[in-house]
């Protein structure tokens, strides 16, 4: 009803903002029963990483081999693995990224029509106020459920390099589109 509509919505905010540390207490006891532990942001071969790539999801694992495939042949790359979407972290990941130059965020989804897919929206949103932040490009990537393989992050990190020499082409590529 429009009288209350606003309060409710509001006390949805304040619910969902505040259920941040009742997740991190429940990913504690999930990691003292079995051991598998959670983060918000969770961080692969990031030391060091001056190009770190930004994933969700099934496309994790994908991105951990081709990081490893990219170190062995010298190029600094790390990963980072975005487990929580509401509350946004946006301070976990405004930490995760000190030190980087560049951001490559990779989404599975797009917002059609829109100034960005959502999880680059979310991230530059957190970057917003930041001093020192790393650039960012931005892949879509595996739409519709589309094998992805560590071949494509090797040719995501490459365009998004050139890219930042350069400056980018458009605000986000669509990569693997058929044509």
């Amino acid at each position: 009803m429009p009288e209350v509509y606003t309060e409710v919505k509001m006390g949805h905010q304040m619910a969902l903002t505040g259920s941040y540390d009742h997740i991190l207490n429940v990913w504690s006891e999930w990691a003292d029963l079995t051991g598998r532990v959670y983060k918000p942001v969770e961080k692969y071969k990031t030391k060091g990483a001056k190009i770190l790539l930004l994933t969700m999801g099934c496309l994790s694992e994908v991105a951990e081999v081709a990081v490893d495939e990219m170190r062995d042949a010298g190029l600094e790359v790390g990963l980072l693995k975005l487990r929580m979407w509401r509350p946004f972290p946006f301070a976990d990941i405004r930490a995760a990224v000190e030190g980087a130059e560049l951001l490559i965020v990779c989404d599975r989804a797009l917002s059609l029509g829109g100034a960005a897919p959502p999880v680059l929206a979310e991230v530059r949103s957190a970057f917003y106020e930041m001093p020192n932040k790393p650039r960012t490009a931005s892949f879509v990537i595996g739409l519709g459920g589309r094998d992805v393989d560590p071949g494509a992050f090797k040719k995501i990190v490459a365009q998004a390099q050139a890219e930042a020499e350069t400056g980018p082409t458009q605000e986000y590529h669509i990569f693997g589109v058929r044509g």
